[in-house]
């Protein structure tokens, strides 16, 4: 997997870099935790203060766009939580 930077740019207002990365050599989507791992160390930055905004590849290339927020501090990283299935809500 050979992933270049395309844009880096610094936000100031929430205290982080956001970057977008070509990826290629892969017939497949890489996963999060590949990619996580890859940045962290070509940024050498800690995987805690990297959070992953997408993952886009079309159907059929084999070359795609990952769009990757780097904040200052692993406090300021967004929590996703997961929503729960409509079935559960509906149990209740």
């Amino acid at each position: 997997m050979d992933m270049s930077i395309i844009e880096d740019k610094r936000n100031e207002h929430f205290s982080r870099r956001e970057i977008t990365y070509t990826v290629s050599g892969s017939n497949v989507t890489p996963s999060k935790k590949d990619i996580l791992a890859k940045i962290s160390g070509d940024l050498k930055v800690k995987p805690e203060c990297i959070f992953i905004d997408g993952i886009y590849q079309k159907y059929g290339r084999h070359d795609g766009v990952v769009r990757i927020k780097v904040y200052d501090k692993p406090e300021q990283v967004p929590k996703l939580v997961k929503k729960e299935k409509k079935a559960e809500e509906k149990k209740e």
